[in-house]
């Protein structure tokens, strides 16, 4: 993608140059089942994509349909995506400045998704003179719509205006009862206004609403007969709401169309409603101790968690449990917190008291669980690993290839046992116990200075155990002090 057709005879359409239902530029047509076909008919034309990655189980599946009237929906299929293969959806007039995206750009999106483009029903004379002045043709018809005027300066900073404008009629939804928070399964009545800017009556407004979302659906008829005054506000109440599928699990919009029809006109209106829902994230425990911020053996130190709601809506009363894996630290109080009310965009810090055992070794990793069950919405479990006092166990890579160290860490740390990494030789290796040196391999290997040799001989004099591999120490080098003292004979 893009390709390019012209499609139809409506202006609206000839300015279409490119429709991106799902572009990206790891996914194509790379494999035997991958296709893109097309259908035509009196009614539309039906263009079908299957486009996959050339590595991995990564495909979309995908269909675009054009309408004579100017309308385009796009069925999304099923689909196997990773963050990086999110789509660029959108048209486009083949230029980068004028291109519309969908609501679903660059989002991840379900199987059995449906999204579109309308084309705004207003004068095709719309001008902006070099002073500033917005001239609209006179059109013998009732029009209403939204338009943008975008600015850009020299330095390609960009400002963008929604204008509205209308033969008369202005259609406004939103809920009776401006403080609901839209959630999961709620039931929001809607109020529908209609004002007249014109100065005659419009008479004869059939008024309905529907879903133009998959996420909810709208109750309530048709209302005919409405009559609007010039200058005046109709509003139709106690008519129309919107209910909420209980299946949402994440914040997300759902929308809603309004259609208004007249002898001689038929105006369109979306609004928009962003589903809320508690978006809770845990941060890493802290160690409040007034000192290091350590866990040190025989310490009792509080241990805070940050539980933050970064939705709109309250979680409601949070009730958090805290466990820990291992024999070298426990919890000195109750395990079970309740911490009351998280609500929209707020944070609970939690404290519990731990306690790390005498025996506890240097660097050993404690394995902590956290449990945190809201009121409103499913229980949220995370995992965490606290390193008891300082690591006694440095690892030295000097090998270019980077090979052995890494192994090391991992096997360390099945072991519940932290260590610190060193890319380079100097004295503070002297405050650690055991030391693993990789050198590497010839010809990518570090060859050891006098002054690194003469450290791990100091290191080794004060009790320190040192692991040393590879280069050409115990062969190729000079003798030296570190090799006499580890009885390296080798030339």
């Amino acid at each position: 993608m893009p390709y390019y057709y012209l499609l139809f005879d409506e202006p609206y359409l000839q300015q279409i140059k490119a429709i991106a239902g799902y572009m990206h530029y790891r996914l194509a047509l790379n494999s035997q089942q991958d296709y893109i076909s097309r259908t035509s008919g009196d009614d539309q034309v039906v263009f079908k994509w299957h486009i996959s990655a050339k590595e991995g189980n990564s495909y979309a599946e995908f269909s675009i349909s054009v309408f004579p009237d100017g309308q385009i929906k796009i069925h999304y299929g099923p689909s196997i995506t990773e963050t990086v293969y999110y789509p660029v959806t959108g048209i486009s007039n083949g230029t980068k400045s004028e291109t519309i995206y969908s609501s679903l750009n660059m989002k991840h999106i379900p199987e059995g998704k449906i999204t579109g483009f309308i084309p705004a029903d207003l004068p095709m004379g719309i001008t902006l003179s070099d002073n500033g002045l917005l001239e609209i043709n006179p059109e013998n018809r009732a029009f209403a719509g939204n338009f943008i005027i975008q600015a850009t300066d020299a330095e390609r900073l960009q400002s963008r205006e929604k204008v509205f404008v209308t033969t008369g009629p202005e259609i406004k939804i939103s809920m009776a009862d401006t403080s609901a928070i839209p959630a999961p399964a709620a039931h929001i009545p809607l109020i529908v206004e209609i004002k007249n800017h014109s100065y005659q009556t419009i008479s004869n407004l059939s008024l309905s609403l529907s879903s133009a979302s998959d996420n909810a659906t709208i109750s309530g008829g048709t209302v005919d007969n409405i009559e609007v005054q010039p200058g005046v506000i109709t509003r139709v109440e106690n008519v129309f709401s919107l209910s909420i599928a209980d299946s949402v699990s994440h914040p997300q919009v759902t929308r809603v169309l309004a259609e208004a029809e007249s002898a001689n006109a038929k105006f369109r209106k979306y609004e928009d409603f962003p589903v809320d829902l508690p978006v809770l994230v845990v941060s890493p425990p802290v160690v409040v101790d007034g000192e290091n911020l350590t866990a040190d053996p025989g310490e009792e130190v509080p241990l805070v968690f940050n539980i933050f709601n970064y939705g709109n809506a309250t979680a409601g009363n949070i009730r958090t449990t805290f466990t820990i894996d291992g024999p070298f630290a426990a919890i000195n109080g109750n395990p079970v917190i309740e911490a009351g009310e998280l609500k929209g965009y707020a944070k609970k810090s939690i404290t519990y008291k731990l306690k790390v055992n005498d025996a506890a070794p240097p660097g050993h990793i404690v394995n902590l669980h956290l449990e945190v069950q809201p009121e409103h919405s499913p229980v949220l479990q995370r995992n965490f690993k606290l390193v008891t006092g300082t690591p006694a166990i440095a690892l030295v890579d000097m090998d270019k290839n980077h090979n052995s160290v890494f192994h090391i860490a991992l096997a360390l740390k099945e072991l519940n046992t932290e260590s610190n990494l060193f890319e380079s030789i100097d004295t503070s290796l002297l405050d650690y116990d055991i030391i693993f040196l990789s050198l590497g391999f010839f010809t990518q290997n570090h060859a050891l200075t006098q002054f690194e040799d003469s450290l791990f001989v100091a290191f080794l004099n004060q009790g320190g155990k040192l692991y040393l591999e590879g280069g050409t120490f115990f062969k190729q080098d000079p003798i030296t002090e570190l090799r006499s003292k580890l009885r390296v004979e080798g030339s």
